[in-house]
């Protein structure tokens, strides 16, 4: 069990009466706009800690781990596609840097050709397109070492036919390597990608 949620409340915003993550679990998080779906991210990477009842990451409590550490443990990816001075490839490296991480080039190399067609890693995204930044604010966030993803609509700049694929391929490239991965969609079809769906409806988790 990664993550544990029992009689959990903050400032009226989310109650959750039982929800538990298993390893390597794939779960879709839908509901309406405003439902709490965002506050639910917020509320599992630690965001609040003056929160009532129990959320256990690895049967710890939320309150007793260091909250630089705990984030450390997640990807959280926004809605909003965040691009750095820089050219293409100090963008994808600025994630690792930050943590300290090692960069393998070559594995980059290969996805970016799936993500970012054409792109040369010279390149400067400050002139991408919307779907081009939103695909590169994707990438950036798969090198990273974490343990649980949590990604805010991952494909809401990208036309329909490309978001599927996209999506499968994160997917997939997560599940291989065994992680955790939430993602929050309001499309039906992108949630049946998940091992399982939950619903927020007016600020209270559904276990569907």
């Amino acid at each position: 069990m990664v993550l544990r949620i029992k009689n959990y409340t903050v400032h009226e915003l989310l109650y959750v009466n039982e929800f538990v993550v298993k390893e390597k679990e794939i779960i879709a998080v839908t509901g309406d706009s405003g439902s709490g779906k965002s506050t639910l991210f917020k509320s599992i990477t630690g965001f609040f800690r003056d929160y009532e009842g129990e959320l256990l990451f690895y049967d710890q409590s939320l309150r007793t781990l260091n909250p630089v550490d705990l984030r450390r443990k997640f990807c959280y990816v926004p809605q909003e596609s965040v691009v750095y001075c820089g050219s293409l490839i100090e963008n994808l490296k600025f994630g690792k840097e930050l943590r300290g991480e090692s960069f393998d080039y070559s594995e980059i190399l290969e996805m970016s050709e799936f993500f970012l067609p054409g792109k040369k890693m010279d390149s400067n995204p400050s002139n991408f397109s919307s779907g081009e930044k939103q695909r590169l604010h994707l990438l950036r966030s798969l090198i990273v070492n974490a343990e649980i993803w949590l990604f805010d609509e991952p494909t809401s700049n990208l036309d329909q036919a490309r978001a599927q694929d996209i999506l499968a391929y994160i997917l997939s490239y997560l599940k291989k390597k065994g992680k955790t991965v939430m993602f929050i969609t309001h499309d039906p079809k992108m949630a049946l990608l998940a091992d399982r769906t939950i619903m927020i409806k007016e600020r209270k988790l559904i276990n569907v």
